[in-house]
């Protein structure tokens, strides 16, 4: 019996850091047991309201993703959880770990 995927941990950006520029690398650990990650980045910081997420990608197989086309002046809230679609549907996907950053 497999256990459902490990937390990640966000490495970079690191939490409230401020971005220059237009894009930036988003980093995390690897998660036990995953097989995809699932990233969602969003100006909204409960991730509620579909119109400002800005990523949305439950397929990713690394642990980077490039975030490009950033505005300034804006604050980032981005979550990752491990997901593995060959568990039960109960214990497929970690809980998300989420973190923020702005840009200037």
């Amino acid at each position: 019996f497999m256990k459902k995927p490990g937390l990640v941990k966000l490495t970079a950006p690191k939490f409230l850091n401020q971005i220059s520029g237009t894009e930036t690398k988003l980093e995390w650990s690897t998660s036990d047991n995953a097989e995809f990650y699932h990233l969602q980045v969003s100006k909204d910081a409960g991730f509620n309201n579909r119109s400002m997420y800005v990523t949305n990608d439950y397929k990713l197989t690394g642990t980077t993703f490039e975030l490009k086309n950033l505005e300034p002046n804006t604050k980032y809230f981005w979550r990752v959880a491990g997901y593995n679609t060959k568990l039960q549907p109960t214990h497929s996907k970690s809980n998300f770990t989420t973190s923020q950053f702005s840009t200037k």
